[in-house]
């Protein structure tokens, strides 16, 4: 679970570093935009730090994992279909 926290901190970074740099460069409403999508990241954050132990984020944790393992073992086969469909109809 470390290495998504200095994962999301990376990120966090990043996004302060190109919120400086557009600032700097004078564009501020591209800045402000920047700057909104800090809280999407640090918000999780902040609640599973806080809520560490609780049974119900040890829960959302696991399914989510399962979900998103669900989600790519989909994406894989509905992508070889495609590329079956693509050498039997002889588009390649």
């Amino acid at each position: 679970m470390r290495q998504l926290w200095h994962g999301l901190d990376a990120v966090l970074c990043v996004i302060h570093t190109c919120y400086l740099i557009a600032r700097l460069c004078g564009d501020g409403p591209l800045a402000i935009q920047i700057a909104a999508l800090g809280p999407i990241l640090l918000f999780p954050r902040l609640a599973f730090v806080s809520l560490a132990g609780d049974l119900l984020v040890l829960s959302l944790r696991a399914m989510l994992a399962k979900f998103f393992w669900l989600t790519a073992l989909a994406v894989f086969c509905f992508a070889g279909f495609l590329s079956w469909c693509g050498v039997c109809h002889g588009y390649r």
